[in-house]
């Protein structure tokens, strides 16, 4: 039993149990997936995709394309042991940049005045954005993307390079005021 609900009886007693008797709840009927969550015949060229697996670890793997160009893949991983903030469900998101936190402190440092914020997708009711960073393993994501040129033997490679390819290309569309949508799919 949480806290606060011992300190509500421990003031307000025991809420009351009524005898009134209600229809079993229907059942629900199958939710549709989401449209998009399949990988169409013909990507969009107007943003940034991701299309992902799943691999064996539990974490996803994805191939990156901006603009029809494939950029190198993606990584991703959910779970209570990297304390991560959970994945982005597939769909369309839109990327913005956010300008608080600590890795938006770290990468101002890193890279100058090329850093105008991290490229970050916020899901409606989230407090955690997620973001685009750098990095190698699936415990280094933390339930953000990470971005390189291949994954092999549980290493993401060349991070910091594809990195800075696809921040250069959509900072200063966002900054512009421009949208920049992200679309995942799933294979």
């Amino acid at each position: 039993m949480n806290w606060f609900r011992q300190i509500w009886q421990k003031w307000f007693g025991k809420p009351q149990q009524t005898t009134t008797s209600s229809p079993a709840p229907a059942e629900r009927p199958a939710v549709a997936r989401n449209p998009v969550s399949r990988t169409p015949e013909v990507l969009p060229t107007d943003g940034l995709v991701i299309t992902r697996k799943k691999l064996a670890g539990g974490e996803l793997l994805g191939t990156l394309s901006w603009m029809g160009e494939n950029l190198g893949q993606t990584l991703e991983a959910a779970s209570a042991e990297t304390g991560s903030v959970g994945l982005l469900p597939p769909g369309t998101h839109r990327i913005t940049l956010h300008t608080e936190g600590g890795y938006h402190a770290t990468y101002s440092y890193r890279f100058g005045s090329q850093h105008r914020g991290m490229l970050a997708v916020k899901l409606p009711g989230d407090y955690v954005p997620r973001l685009f960073r750098i990095g190698a393993t699936p415990a280094e994501s933390m339930g953000h993307i990470l971005a390189g040129s291949s994954y092999q033997g549980g290493i993401l490679r060349d991070s910091d390079a594809v990195y800075q390819k696809l921040y250069a290309r959509i900072a200063p569309l966002i900054a512009e005021g421009k949208t920049v949508n992200l679309y995942i799919y799933e294979s």
